[in-house]
């Protein structure tokens, strides 16, 4: 009677001690994570774009404002017309470049040190001014550029240089120091000596989106494509 009970008392123990095992398990090897949810930042839940300057601050593309967060406080930053900001590129020297919804720009301190936007669509002609989401914003030593589906535009030491396609541009990328864009029904191109022209086999490309081009082993870029997966 006294060996049961003494084995009924364990077992009980043992219940008690398994949320705590439970917990350790579930823990361990566990990255820290911390999640911001809208209603801390103030701001909608569509984030399109992400990127860091060279003092740590964070910059997020959202579809109210652009986001300044230094670790401590959110700041909502707004563009001109208020549009959604789908892109964010950072230069060498720590200059903020935006693409929004017929707006880009770049953004720098007022006399307070807060970040302001200021507009760059009046560098361009009156008849190019009419344009939507720059999807794409990418600061180069060969310029910043500014993507659209109807226009690339790229501005260099106050000159703006503006290429169109055929039929419509789908998403660009910079890698490896080389800019790429591909267009609808032509197919993948590289920009050389400021002309887009198609890479070899580009054109296997023409009625496929390409959503990603990234470095890979061996000077080789990796490309993810919705169609039909993955390339080299």
């Amino acid at each position: 009677m006294r060996y049961d009970r003494y084995i009924l008392v364990a077992f009980f123990r043992f219940l008690l001690l398994l949320p705590a095992i439970a917990f350790s398990q579930t823990e361990q090897g566990t990255p820290f994570i911390r999640n911001y949810p809208p209603t801390e930042y103030g701001e909608s839940s569509g984030n399109w774009a992400i990127a860091q300057d060279q003092r740590g601050i964070m910059y997020f593309g959202n579809a109210n404002s652009v986001l300044e967060y230094d670790g401590n406080k959110w700041r909502p930053i707004s563009v001109s017309n208020n549009s959604v900001v789908r892109s964010i590129a950072i230069d060498s020297s720590g200059i903020v470049y935006i693409g929004a919804v017929g707006e880009f720009g770049y953004l720098s301190p007022n006399e307070k040190g807060f970040m302001t936007y200021h507009s760059l669509v009046d560098k361009l002609p009156k008849e190019e001014q009419d344009f939507a989401d720059v999807w794409k914003t990418y600061a180069t030593p060969d310029g910043v550029y500014f993507q659209t589906f109807t226009k690339l535009i790229r501005i260099k030491n106050n000159t703006v240089k503006i290429w169109k396609p055929e039929n419509a541009f789908h998403f660009s990328f910079f890698v490896r120091n080389r800019f790429y864009i591909n267009e609808r029904g032509q197919g993948l191109k590289e920009l050389i000596n400021d002309k887009l022209r198609l890479v070899k086999s580009g054109s296997a490309f023409s009625g496929q989106r390409i959503y990603s081009m990234l470095p890979y082993p061996g000077e080789s870029i990796l490309m993810a494509t919705r169609e039909q997966g993955l390339y080299l």
